[in-house]
């Protein structure tokens, strides 16, 4: 099982939804785990950057090779977005 981790600038109330929407089995709401994966996403925090603050939350995605690049893949699919 292989490992990834991204930091995310998505609020964290919209991950949970998401990973609750796609799992077998939920956590404490930062847990969730499905066929032959795991996700867990931590609390969230505020990483600045001059004056600029930004909110992150870490996702760790634990799965064999294949599903991991897919889970990856239809996260950024979810949320993708061109601002404005």
């Amino acid at each position: 099982m292989e490992e990834y981790i991204i930091e995310s600038g998505i609020p964290r109330k919209k991950l949970e939804e998401y990973f609750k929407s796609i799992c077998k089995n939920s956590l404490n709401g930062n847990k969730f785990l499905g066929d032959e994966w795991e996700i867990e996403i931590t609390e969230g925090y505020i990483s600045k950057f001059g004056s600029l603050k930004l909110p992150k939350t870490s996702i760790l995605f634990r799965a064999n090779s294949e599903i991991l690049k897919e889970l990856i893949s239809n996260l950024r699919s979810k949320f993708l977005s061109a601002g404005g």
